[in-house]
């Protein structure tokens, strides 16, 4: 009987011995505990949010906003023949010059209009040098070389003219040329046809 409460008294005492040797559980770090008890979002602190670059996608109002943002346009518009010849007249104070069109033009120097895409200039008769300004465009370029052509006759006709007046007249004259840019083609018989060769390259290059 003494043996067999020995026996019980070992074994309860091996029992006591192994709970005293287990491990309490870990408790979670404070730093964790206190964000997944509640569920709230981690915060991000403000340094990092700002160091982050900025991937928002713009919004429909911001493309449209954008989208009607006016684009420079860099090209200047051409002038017609017509606006052209104004500008000259105004340049050189012929205000009262007969202006010319293309039939005009093909009665005095001999244009066949059917070469003819757009003309201009006008006369003025005014002292011994009159102001004589003549400006074409030709269809294609077989048209042009033909209205040069005419021009250049017009043009020796007159230089030709010029030596029966002073020699100041015929060395105006001799200044005179014909310009041929693509299919355009102008003479200008004029003591200012350098001032009106200089505003006509302005729009004709």
């Amino acid at each position: 009987m003494k043996r067999l409460s020995l026996i019980m008294i070992l074994a309860l005492a091996f029992a006591l011995s192994g709970c005293s040797d287990k491990e309490e559980p870990k408790k979670a770090p404070e730093s964790i505990s206190r964000n997944e008890e509640t569920k709230e979002p981690a915060k991000i602190d403000k340094d990092d949010a700002d160091a982050k670059p900025d991937t928002q996608t713009p919004s429909v109002e911001e493309k449209s906003d954008k989208a009607d943002e006016p684009v420079s346009d860099k090209t200047t518009p051409g002038k017609t023949l017509t606006e052209i010849k104004s500008i000259i007249m105004a340049s050189i104070g012929a205000s009262g010059a007969v202006e010319m069109d293309a039939e005009a033009m093909s009665s005095i120097y001999g244009f066949d209009t059917a070469h003819i895409a757009e003309a201009a200039g006008f006369v003025l008769m005014e002292g011994t040098f009159p102001h004589e300004v003549i400006m074409v465009k030709g269809k294609d370029a077989s048209c042009a070389s033909a209205l040069e052509s005419l021009l250049k006759v017009k043009l020796e006709s007159f230089v030709e003219q010029s030596k029966g007046y002073d020699p100041e007249n015929y060395a105006l004259a001799q200044k005179c040329k014909v310009e041929k840019n693509g299919n355009y083609v102008a003479l200008f018989l004029s003591p200012d046809c350098e001032q009106i060769k200089s505003v006509y390259e302005k729009y004709i290059k």
